[in-house]
């Protein structure tokens, strides 16, 4: 939100076209590489549905960040993280109707889904209407939140970084497969379908990069809602994969773009 105007944020609202092929990516084609994926690794059960559940879920705010990285259109990618999001609400119910269906009954936490992704929405509002009002505050937010960041990342390594090795050397091949394959094949289906559909370079990128991340801590906090703590842990291994993956994984593909 400390990046882009609302003046700047409009005109991507309003360009129909351009912002329906994130929800198409995200909530469209991502359940359809994973369902594949889940066959082709023969994925089962618990672990195939926390992969589905993950799969389904909308960008976050990481999207965002890369797509400066990469020099994508930074408008956009903040348009389709506010537009996924809400469309997240009534999307994920239906997709986890239709792909979990034969997988038993899930019962989705909405009031925590309600509440983190309007958490989202808000915060970005919050730092376009600083950056409108308060313009002298910006760069010092700026410097500020780049602190907390990277005091988050290490937080995560020293705390959590026995536990994510223990956890890469529990898991299968299958399974580390299909949390780095899943962003990678969306990242470059969606980068030159987009490319194909005319979009420029800068467009493909906000969408590409938006498209292949999606919000892990949300689909956790889905499953941890919706699931008994005897099965849950099943249904947790590739969304917690990805949580750490996607990291150097999304970096990388920026950079790349």
């Amino acid at each position: 939100g400390l990046v882009v105007e609302a003046r700047e944020l409009l005109p991507f609202l309003k360009k129909k076209t351009t912002l329906f092929l994130g929800p198409f990516y995200q909530f469209g084609v991502s359940p359809l590489i994973a369902i594949m994926l889940g066959n082709l690794l023969k994925l089962e059960g618990p672990v195939l549905q926390g992969f589905l559940l993950l799969s389904m879920t909308p960008c976050g705010s990481m999207p965002n960040s890369l797509t400066i990285v990469a020099k994508g259109n930074k408008e956009l990618s903040v348009a389709m993280t506010i537009v996924n999001s809400i469309l997240g609400l009534v999307l994920i119910p239906i997709l986890a109707e239709v792909y979990l269906k034969n997988e038993g009954e899930i019962t989705l936490p909405f009031l925590n889904m309600f509440g983190n992704l309007v958490v989202l929405v808000l915060c970005i509002l919050g730092g376009m209407f600083i950056k409108v009002k308060k313009n002298t505050w910006t760069h010092y937010l700026k410097k500020i939140m780049t602190f907390i960041l990277c005091l988050s990342i290490l937080g995560i390594l020293i705390f959590s970084g026995k536990k994510i090795i223990i956890l890469f050397y529990k898991a299968s091949f299958e399974i580390i497969f299909a949390s780095i394959a899943l962003p990678l094949i969306l990242y470059v289906i969606s980068f030159f379908i987009s490319i194909y559909l005319r979009q420029s370079k800068s467009d493909a990128k906000a969408l590409a990069l938006g498209s292949g991340t999606f919000n892990s801590p949300l689909t956790i906090v889905l499953i941890l809602g919706s699931y008994p703590l005897s099965v849950s842990w099943g249904v947790l291994k590739i969304p917690l994969l990805y949580t750490p993956i996607i990291l150097p994984l999304g970096a990388l593909t920026a950079f790349a773009l």
